[in-house]
């Protein structure tokens, strides 16, 4: 298909990645490329790859959710709030955008935002057999910790 013609098409409607050429285990093998170089800790690499997929995909909430995570562990924390944001609002059950998110209100100096999300994902985990909630409970015992400290030093 020519450019031209792949612009038609997407003004018609046709989703991106059709539109490209893209079928869904051509998008797959790409999220499963953008995960393996996280694992690899290979963080700008995924970033591109889970990039593109949202423009691919903007639809899907597990790629926003991974994006998010990616910019989380690269540091770029006031960057993942929004598109962490944009995650739980398309899944508002996604446990791992959410203490990501809380991760980032954290190191942004939101505590209140961070405490709202840790909650809620430790809420959802009345079994407490999810690592995602076990993660949530560690960054709250170690609120708890920081805030402890900090009155014993004043």
């Amino acid at each position: 298909m020519s450019h031209l013609e792949c612009l038609k098409a997407i003004a018609h409607g046709v989703p991106l990645a059709q539109a490209l050429g893209f079928s869904e285990a051509d998008v797959e093998g790409i999220a499963g490329l953008a995960a393996g170089l996280c694992q690899e800790g290979r963080w700008e690499s995924a970033l591109r790859l889970w990039a593109g997929l949202v423009s691919l995909q903007p639809e899907r909430a597990e790629f926003w959710s991974a994006l998010g995570s990616t910019l989380t562990r690269m540091g770029r924390h006031e960057e993942a709030i929004p598109v962490l944001t944009l995650a739980l609002r398309m899944d508002p059950t996604d446990t791992a955008a959410l203490v990501n998110r809380a991760e980032c209100y954290i190191a942004t100096a939101q505590v209140e935002a961070a405490a709202a999300d840790l909650e809620q994902v430790i809420r959802q985990d009345m079994a407490e057999a999810d690592p995602v909630a076990d993660r949530a409970r560690q960054l709250v015992d170690a609120l708890h910790e920081f805030f402890r400290r900090a009155r014993l030093d004043k």
